[in-house]
C-alpha cells in the first residue's frame, strides 16, 4: 500500500527501441492510451489516472498538503507572425493531501485534491474537488487494485471561495475485483452539462490480464455543431475490438457492428523526452521555477516570461521561489531587446517549409513554401486561426501557384508586395528569410536566429534601419499615419541609442535620452492600421565598433553582412515586452532558452511509416518536454501532432547528439480486414452503472471546499527535491 500502481487498460504499447539498461532513457516511463471516439470516456479515466500518477502521491503520505504544477497540453504553443514568435506556456496548479493510518496495515490511503480551471462549463472558472480512497493494492484477486474516487466541480466566487451552490459537475471512478479471480471491473460516471443540456460520460468494463473483456460506454459526441449523447457496447479480445452503437435509452442496436484490429494502429505521440546519446542521461536545463506572491497566488518564471493564473502577477509584484526563502520582484519593461546571430542554409534545404509573409497590400498573413522542383515560392493560402494555410481565403490568387513564375509580385488586388526589404518568417529556422526573385535551390541564404537578451552592461547601439520609433508620437498619431519613421532620413541612419540595463529600455541619445516607446495610453488594438496590434520594432542596430563600416550610402547592407545585430521591439501585447525577475541586488535572472533543432521528418523516422512533405520543423526542448508541431483537425474538433517521431531518433545541435523517446502516445485503431473466426465473449454485462454512488458529502465534508495552503514540490510530473517531500512541512 506504499504506492498507487496504475494499470492503463486498453492497447498498451512500448516504444523502447533504443535501450541502454539503467539509464534515464531506459527508465523513463511510457504511457499509451486510446484515441478512439468510442472509448472517449476511457480517455477521461486515463487523464484522471495520469494526474494521480504525476502527483507522486506515494511520496507524500502524511506529509501535509503539497502543490503540483501540471503541464496543460491543451494550452501550449503560440503563433507565428511575419516578424517573429509569440510563444506562451500554461500550467495547471493542483493541490493534494495524502493520508494513511500507518499503524494499521489494512487502513486505506486517502488522497484529497483541489484543482482550479479557468475554462469550465460555459467558459466560467471551475474548482474541481476530489476524494480518493485506495483500499487494495494490485494482486491476482484485484488486478487493478480497489479504489473509489469521488469528484465534483463548483463555481468560484469573486473572492476566490468555492461556490457550493453552483455544483456544475459530479462524478465517480472506481476499480474492484471482477466476477471471478483474475478479472477486474472499472466503472466511471460523470454527470455534466454542455450548452445547457445534461449528459452522462461513463464507462463500465470487466477485463482480465490478457485484456479480454466487455462493457459499455457513454460518450458526448458532436453533431450539427451541438453535443449529442451516444452509447456503445464493447467487446475486447487480445487482438480485436468490437463496437456496436446502441440507443442511449432502449439499448437497441443501431447500424452495424464494427470490428477493429489492434494490430492496425495509428500512433499519435504527444510527449517526448530528450537524452544524451553518449550515456542516456536526461537533458537538464535551467528552464524556470514556480513562484508564489504574498497572497498565495502561484505562477511560473522562465525563459518565456512570467505566467500566473488570470495574469494576477504584474510589474512590481514581490514573489518567492517555491521551496526557498529567495524573494524577487517582477519587472516588466515597455519593450525588449532582441539579438540576431547569423547562420546560413541553402534554399534546397528548406524546401516545403512553411514561410509566413505579411502582405502590406491587403494586411493579410500569407503562408508560402519553397518548391524545389519549380525553384520558386508556392503560395499555399492565408493563415487561419489555427496557423494553417487556408486556400479558400485567397482572393484573385490561385492556390499552389508561384509568386514570381505566375506574376503575383506587385501592388494592388491579388498581388504580394515584394521589395528589397521583404522577409518571411520561418518557424523551423526561428529566423526571418529575405524573399528574392533570383534565388535557386543552390543559393545560400543567410539569416539571423532570434533571441531575447539582457546585456551585462549598458549597450550603445547605432541605427541602420530606414524607419525608427518616434517617441514623440501620441495616441492620435496611431490613427493618422501608417509610418513610424521621422521625415529627416539623415537623422535616422547613424542615430545613436543606448539600452539601459537599469530600466530595461532603449533611449534615443539624439533626443535627450527619451525612451523609445509610445506615449502613455496608446492602444495598439484600436487603430485604423491592423498591424499595430502586433507591436512594432526598429533596427538593425549594431555596436559602434561595427558601425564605422557603414554610412548613408551603404546602410542597407547591415543585415546581410553583419554576424550580429539587434532590434528593439515595443507594443501593447505581452510578447512585445520583457518580463522577468529581479533579485535583491538588482540583477535580472536569466534562464536557459529552449534547445532548438532544425529537423527534417521522413517515413523512416515516423512511428507509422508515414511520408511527410512539411520540410524543416523547429523542435524545441525546454528541459521537460520536446515540443513538436501540432495541427488542427476540423472534423474531430481536436488538435493532433503533425508528425510522430520514433523513439531513438537522433537530433543534433551541431556539436552534441541526442536521442528522443516517445513518452506519451495515443492510438487510433484501424478496422479489421477479417476477424470472422474470432470467438467473441458474450456481452451480457448489464448496461447501466452499478458501481459506488457519487457521494458529495465526502467532497464538501471530508475533503473540504477550502483549498489549503501548500508549497509547490512537483512540477510537470517531476519532484523538485531528491526525496520529493524533503522540505515539506504541515501548514
Amino acid at each position: 500500500m506504499k504506492k498507487i500502481i496504475i494499470l492503463l487498460i486498453g492497447f498498451v504499447s512500448c516504444f523502447a527501441a533504443y535501450n541502454s539498461p539503467g539509464t534515464d532513457y531506459d527508465k523513463a516511463l511510457v504511457r499509451t492510451y486510446t484515441e478512439e471516439d468510442t472509448l472517449r470516456a476511457l480517455d477521461t479515466v486515463n487523464m484522471i489516472l495520469r494526474f494521480m500518477k504525476d502527483s507522486r502521491a506515494d511520496k507524500f503520505i502524511n506529509k501535509g498538503p503539497y502543490k503540483v504544477m501540471q503541464k496543460d497540453d491543451e494550452k501550449q504553443g503560440g503563433a507565428q507572425t511575419g516578424t517573429g514568435n509569440t510563444k506562451t506556456e500554461s500550467l495547471i496548479p493542483m493541490t493534494f493531501n495524502v493520508t494513511r493510518d500507518t499503524s494499521d496495515e489494512t487502513a486505506p490511503m486517502i488522497v484529497k485534491l483541489w484543482l482550479d480551471e479557468d475554462d469550465g462549463p460555459g467558459g466560467n472558472p471551475q474548482r474541481i474537488i476530489g476524494y480518493m480512497k485506495v483500499e487494495k493494492g494490485v494482486d491476482s484477486e484485484y488486478p487493478m487494485g480497489k479504489f473509489t474516487f469521488h469528484f465534483a466541480g463548483f463555481g468560484i466566487q469573486a473572492n476566490g471561495e468555492t461556490n457550493t451552490s453552483d455544483n456544475v459537475m459530479n462524478g465517480v471512478l472506481g476499480a474492484d475485483k471482477g466476477s471471478s479471480e483474475g478479472l477486474a471491473i472499472i466503472q466511471y460516471e460523470n454527470n455534466m452539462s454542455e450548452q445547457g443540456m445534461n449528459f452522462i460520460e461513463a464507462i463500465k468494463m470487466e477485463i482480465d490480464g490478457d485484456k479480454k473483456g466487455q462493457g459499455f460506454t457513454n460518450v458526448i459526441a458532436w453533431g450539427d455543431n451541438q453535443p449529442v449523447q451516444k452509447k456503445y457496447k464493447l467487446t475486447l479480445d487480445s487482438r480485436y475490438y468490437k463496437v456496436q452503437e446502441v440507443n442511449a435509452t432502449t439499448h437497441e442496436n443501431l447500424g452495424s457492428e464494427i470490428i477493429k484490429d489492434k494490430q492496425i494502429k495509428i500512433i499519435k505521440t504527444f510527449r517526448y523526452g530528450l537524452y544524451y546519446d553518449t550515456n542516456g542521461s536526461k537533458v537538464e536545463m535551467n528552464s524556470g521555477f514556480p513562484i508564489k506572491d504574498a497572497s498565495g497566488n502561484y505562477g511560473y518564471a522562465g525563459y518565456w516570461g512570467i505566467w500566473s493564473q488570470d495574469d494576477i502577477m504584474s510589474d512590481g509584484t514581490t514573489v518567492t521561489k517555491e521551496g526557498t526563502s529567495d524573494t524577487y520582484t517582477i519587472v516588466t519593461a515597455p519593450g525588449k531587446l532582441k539579438k540576431y546571430t547569423r547562420s546560413s542554409a541553402t534554399m534546397e534545404s528548406i524546401k516545403n517549409t512553411k514561410l509566413y509573409f505579411w502582405n502590406q497590400n491587403d494586411g493579410q498573413q500569407y503562408i508560402l513554401s519553397w518548391d524545389a522542383s519549380q525553384q520558386d515560392y508556392k503560395i499555399l493560402g492565408i493563415q487561419n486561426q489555427y496557423g494553417e494555410a487556408d486556400a479558400s481565403a485567397l482572393v484573385n490568387i490561385t492556390a499552389n501557384e508561384y509568386l514570381f513564375t505566375d506574376d503575383y509580385n506587385g501592388t494592388g488586388a491579388g498581388k504580394l508586395q515584394i521589395n528589397e526589404w521583404s522577409n518571411t518568417w520561418s518557424e523551423a529556422l526561428q529566423a526571418s528569410i529575405k524573399i528574392e526573385s533570383s534565388v535557386t535551390n543552390s543559393t545560400e541564404i543567410f539569416f539571423h536566429k532570434e533571441e531575447v537578451v539582457i546585456p551585462d552592461t549598458n549597450l550603445t547601439l547605432i541605427n541602420f534601419g530606414w524607419e525608427v520609433i518616434n517617441p514623440d508620437m501620441n495616441v492620435n498619431d496611431l490613427n493618422t499615419t501608417a509610418s513610424i519613421r521621422f521625415e529627416d532620413n539623415n537623422s535616422i541612419i547613424g542615430g545613436m541609442y543606448q539600452y539601459n540595463i537599469d530600466n530595461l529600455v532603449l533611449v534615443d541619445l539624439n533626443r535627450s535620452n527619451k525612451p523609445v516607446v509610445f506615449a502613455n495610453g496608446a492602444d495598439f488594438n484600436n487603430t485604423i492600421y491592423e498591424w499595430w496590434q502586433y507591436g512594432t520594432q526598429m533596427g538593425p542596430l549594431i555596436t559602434a565598433d561595427r558601425a564605422v563600416n557603414y554610412n548613408f550610402s551603404n546602410w542597407w547592407n547591415v543585415e546581410q553582412n553583419e554576424d550580429v545585430y539587434y532590434r528593439w521591439e515595443t507594443g501593447s501585447q505581452n510578447w512585445n515586452k520583457f518580463t522577468g525577475l529581479e533579485d535583491a541586488n538588482g540583477n535580472i535572472l536569466t534562464f536557459d532558452p529552449p534547445k532548438t533543432f532544425a529537423y527534417t521528418h521522413d517515413s523512416t523516422k515516423d512511428t507509422n511509416g508515414d511520408e511527410d512533405n512539411g520540410g524543416l520543423y523547429s523542435l524545441q526542448y525546454d528541459g521537460y518536454d520536446l515540443q513538436i508541431p501540432w495541427t488542427y483537425d476540423e472534423d474531430s474538433n481536436n488538435w493532433f501532432p503533425k508528425i510522430n517521431i520514433k523513439s531513438s531518433t537522433s537530433l543534433s545541435d551541431g556539436s552534441i547528439t541526442f536521442r528522443i523517446k516517445a513518452l506519451e502516445s495515443g492510438i487510433i485503431i484501424g478496422e479489421a480486414q477479417g476477424a470472422s473466426s474470432v470467438t467473441w465473449l458474450t456481452n451480457d454485462l448489464n448496461t447501466s452503472y452499478d458501481g459506488v454512488e457519487h457521494n458529495l458529502s465526502l467532497i464538501t465534508g471530508e475533503t473540504g471546499v477550502s483549498v489549503p495552503d501548500a508549497n509547490v514540490t512537483v512540477i510537470k510530473g517531476q519532484c523538485l527535491y531528491e526525496d520529493c517531500a524533503m522540505t515539506q512541512v504541515n501548514p
